[in-house]
């Protein structure tokens, strides 16, 4: 569901996970990062892996659409960098390997309010000694001229 389009009643294609409700939206990115830090999911990597590409898409439609809450302003997942942070220190090598994960596929969920948390992440990940979590911090994008 998270990548399925419907069309609005205007006509125009959209993520269906977009076209729910805010209460329904914020209950399912609430149970995605309950089941990022499971101990269940965590322990099965396959599974573990699963959640972390379904939070990585849910996060990407964010950041490719402006998605306004009722009152107008505009509604982000201000919730995710905490958890992925969090994930990225984490003394297990899944977790850390699952925040890289949805770190380098979905690029875009850092904001400029965000560099220095998310800077200090990276550094600490860069050092990291699993070989897995190695895998996703060498496949994140180089910073571009003007961030440095």
């Amino acid at each position: 569901m998270s990548s399925r389009t419907s069309k609005d009643s205007a006509g125009s294609s959209r993520e269906m996970f977009l076209t729910l409700q805010k209460p329904q939206r914020d209950a399912i990115r609430t149970l995605l990062l309950q089941g990022m830090a499971a101990p269940s999911v965590v322990a099965q990597p396959s599974l573990r892996n699963k959640v972390g590409d379904a939070v990585a898409e849910i996060a990407r439609q964010y950041t490719d659409e402006d998605v306004y809450n009722d009152d107008g302003t505009r509604d982000t997942w201000a919730d995710l960098l905490a958890a992925l942070f969090q994930a990225s220190q984490s003394p297990d090598a899944g977790q850390r390997e699952t925040a890289f994960r949805i770190f380098a596929t979905t690029p875009g969920i850092i904001e400029k309010q965000h560099e220095e948390v998310v800077l200090n992440s990276f550094t600490k990940g860069f050092k990291d000694d699993d070989v897995a979590v190695s895998c996703y911090k060498c496949s994140l994008p180089p910073p571009s001229p003007t961030d440095v």
